[in-house]
This record gives C-alpha cells, structure tokens and sequence, in this order.
C-alpha cells in the first residue's frame, strides 16, 4: 500500500510540474482561472447581463455544478488534495517559503477579505431571521 501511495504521489507531482511547465513563465493559471475565468467570464458576465445564454453552460443547464467543479479544481490544486490522493499543494510551497503567514496583521487585505466575508455572512444572517418572522416562520440560529 506504501509503494502504491508513494507512486500515486509521484504521479502528481510529475502533474503539477507539467502544469506549471505549461502555465510558466506569462500566464498566472489558478488565480486566472479563479478570477478571470470563473467569477469573471464564467460569473460576472451571464449575472450582469441577467442572461441564461452567457452561462458557463449554456447549453446543457450544468452552469452550477460546472461552477462547482471550477472551484473545487481551484481548491485541490491549492490544498493537493484530489480526494484519493493527497501531496504537496500550492499552499504548502508558500508556507515553506513564507512561514509568516500565520502571523499576518489584521491589517492584512486577505484577512479583511476574510473578515468582510464573515460580516456580510452575519448579515445575511439576520436578514434571512427577519425575512421569516415577515412570514411567521420562526428561524433559530446559533
């Protein structure tokens, strides 16, 4: 089982080379396809023209589970985590060269990012509580 693993490991680490082979040294690859791609040409486009034709899949109605599977690509490569096999991410390679990381200030825009994602969340929260009591529907949260 270890030499299976081992070999499956192998495996992916000579993926990710080839991908970042394919991906260097002009084109930005996880971040083009998180935010170009997918919320950009993927997201952006079909919300602001309100148009089902500029869904990510237009034609077969697989736009969310698409969208789904775009993000979750994202995800494995980040964490190298691709459900039966698990390596090296790309977060790993940055915590090797940047071990501060855990230290950042809450100054820091991905902690506001971060923090504006758990506010706006909270938000939602309590309009979703006042939108049932409009409806006599009691919604307990924790």
């Amino acid at each position: 089982m270890e030499n299976l693993a081992r070999s499956a490991y192998q495996v992916a680490l000579g993926d990710l080379q080839r991908t970042v082979d394919v991906w260097a040294p002009n084109v930005s690859g996880i971040g083009e396809l998180s935010r170009g791609e997918l919320a950009g040409e993927r997201m952006t486009v079909a919300y602001e023209a309100r148009s089902q034709e500029d869904e990510h899949s237009c034609f077969s109605d697989n736009a969310v589970k698409d969208i789904i599977g775009n993000a979750r690509g994202i995800q494995m490569v980040w964490l190298g985590d691709y459900s039966d096999v698990r390596g090296l991410g790309l977060v790993d390679l940055v915590a090797a060269e940047d071990p501060l990381l855990s230290g950042l200030p809450n100054s820091d825009p991905g902690r506001r990012a971060v923090l504006a994602t758990i506010e706006a969340l909270e938000e939602q929260t309590d309009t979703i509580v006042s939108a049932g009591q409009a409806i006599g529907v009691t919604v307990s949260v924790s």
